[in-house]
């Protein structure tokens, strides 16, 4: 049985907010800071930089006392990687778009011990998701979105109260959600709530204070969620 992470705060590293040096720094802080699930996201980024962020952060996640779930998103093949590297204390996980590989096809490439999730935007998707043979969906955007160049439409609380009333899968809300939308998202039934700008925004991850700063927030984010 693949184990999930605990619900609660679901923590995304995105070069859009973060320079790709910058992300061991903020999984430290994100760590620290009580949150246990982080997904690397690096649209922009090449494939070395992808790996070499991914080993980075897998050296931290190795270092923390407890499990970490990591998730490498839309790269089948760098989870993979993750999947054969990754130290005891961390779950690999695969989370899929609705334009990357199909969630079959990857469970055929990397068997079925690794965790896959999949975005979803709709109702349909929803849907569809859950005949895929996925662990959990992210859908949204539930609010407007600054992380997403080309962001499907918004669908607030009724939209995502809608969709987890047929998903037959644990749902991550993402998508413009700030710490005073955090409680609104669980009460509706999402397991797990991102909070990317919020976080990321203004971080300075260039000192140990900066470092502080960030992980402070996350830990209150972490208990709000909670």
């Amino acid at each position: 049985m693949r184990r999930l992470p605990p619900g609660g705060l679901y923590g995304i590293l995105d070069t859009r907010w973060l320079s790709s040096e910058a992300l061991p720094k903020a999984a430290e802080a994100f760590l620290a800071g009580g949150c246990s699930v982080l997904q690397l996201r690096m649209k922009e980024a090449s494939d070395t930089e992808r790996l070499s962020a991914q080993r980075a952060v897998c050296d931290v996640a190795a270092k923390h006392p407890s499990t970490v779930w990591l998730a490498i998103n839309d790269r089948a093949d760098l989870a993979g990687v993750l999947l054969r590297e990754a130290p005891d204390n961390v779950v690999p996980i695969l989370h899929l778009g609705q334009d990357d590989m199909a969630p079959r096809d990857a469970r055929r490439l990397l068997g079925d011990d690794l965790i896959v999730g999949l975005s979803t935007h709709n109702f349909t998707q929803v849907l569809a998701a859950n005949e895929e043979p996925v662990d959990y969906l992210g859908f949204g955007p539930v609010f407007e979105t600054e992380t997403k160049a080309k962001p499907d439409p918004t669908t607030g609380i009724p939209g995502l109260e809608s969709a987890l009333s047929v998903a037959a899968k644990p749902v991550v809300a993402i998508g413009g959600v700030t710490e005073d939308r955090v409680q609104a998202c669980r009460k509706a039934g999402a397991v797990w709530v991102v909070v990317v700008g919020g976080l990321l925004r203004d971080a300075i991850l260039d000192d140990e204070a900066g470092q502080r700063d960030l992980g402070a927030r996350v830990a209150t984010l972490v208990e709000v969620a909670s």
